[in-house]
């Protein structure tokens, strides 16, 4: 069975990405600049349907359903969406009324995504606003159980550093490009502040028995704001495509003697760092004839080896050979199939 399996939405689209009249000003602005055509977010692979050749997404901006056919088995529905930033909820006033486009209705219910099997059972997901679905453009507020589909970007951790960013270099990752700066004044960028990156919000929606066959999955909106589907995947796995495992080193035997010579990627994850280690061999160590703190090697052994941070369905790609990350991670160690 494949990993991902795009869903085409084919004659549900209804609505063309230029048309303003369903979006508040700055939704409709960002929405133009949001990836199209055939992208990778996070590792997984969606088809957007092209702008310019008529209607390029499904929009409901009202208590409307559309059904989307999905025919085939897998363990989640991962969606390509969005809200407007208009929210009826809201005791707060609206994202319009703030210099920074703050989300006012966070857990507003904007939709029901209901899942029905081929034996006609449902699986009813309810889509909140800034959890399941978020806003184009939000300064600072990510979802809850979702993520922009910006992806990651490795960091060097030991610098250089961009003046007062020590802090968030450590983790060796930022989501979308780093900042230039970590001291920029807000009046000195009240452009930036406003207008922040738009965003297709990326969701994993989880089916409850990933052995049944989805016949389709039916959008019911609630009409308290208006979203829109651009693309779906559908996923085959164990975990939470976009749940990602503990940074973690690993050592890369057999790859090359250096980790510049190594060509490595992961579909499902971020490699954050490539270097070279001091060789460890554990049990030479412990049976040493010499107790104690040990002495320095006068020859060090020097491997290649990775800092890896992915999902447990991730496949690490080492000089063209496969391996499968999850029993990697939990045996602590794995063969590629062609050894």
């Amino acid at each position: 069975m494949p990993k991902f399996k795009p869903v085409p939405l084919g004659s549900t689209v209804n609505a063309a990405r230029s048309d303003p009249r369903h979006w508040g000003p700055k939704t409709a602005g960002a929405i133009a600049k949001l990836p199209k055509g055939v992208q990778k977010f996070w590792g997984i692979p969606f088809e957007f349907v092209t702008p310019g050749s008529g209607n390029d997404l499904l929009v409901l901006a009202d208590d409307s359903s559309v059904e989307i056919a999905v025919g085939a088995a897998g363990s989640h529905l991962v969606f390509a969406h969005f809200c407007d930033e208009k929210a009826s909820t809201t005791v707060a006033g609206q994202s319009a009324d703030y210099l920074n486009p703050v989300i006012t209705a966070p857990g507003e219910h904007l939709a029901d995504y209901v899942v029905v099997f081929e034996d006609g059972s449902e699986h009813r997901q309810r889509i909140r606003r800034r959890f399941e679905i978020n806003q184009v453009q939000t300064r600072m507020q990510s979802g809850f159980t979702s993520r922009q589909h910006q992806d990651l970007s490795t960091v060097p951790f030991r610098g250089p550093y961009p003046d007062n960013a020590w802090g968030r270099w450590q983790t060796g990752v930022m989501v979308g490009d780093p900042p230039v700066s970590g001291r920029t004044a807000a009046r000195d960028d009240r452009h930036g502040r406003a207008n922040p990156a738009g965003s297709w919000t990326i969701y994993a929606l989880e089916l409850p028995d990933s052995s049944k066959k989805v016949t389709n999955v039916r959008i019911e909106a609630t009409g308290a704001a208006a979203i829109a589907i651009g693309a779906i995947t559908l996923f085959s796995g164990q975990n939470n495509p976009l749940r990602h495992l503990p940074l973690e080193s690993i050592e890369l035997e057999g790859a090359g003697t250096s980790a510049d010579e190594i060509e490595v990627d992961v579909d499902l994850g971020v490699i954050a760092r490539k270097r070279n280690i001091q060789h460890f061999d554990g049990t030479n160590w412990l049976n040493s004839p010499v107790k104690g703190w040990g002495e320095a090697p006068d020859d060090p052994e020097h491997i290649g080896s990775i800092d890896l941070a992915a999902s447990a369905d991730a496949t690490l790609t080492v000089n063209g050979s496969e391996i499968e990350v999850g029993p990697l991670l939990e045996s602590g160690e794995a063969v590629s199939n062609d050894g």
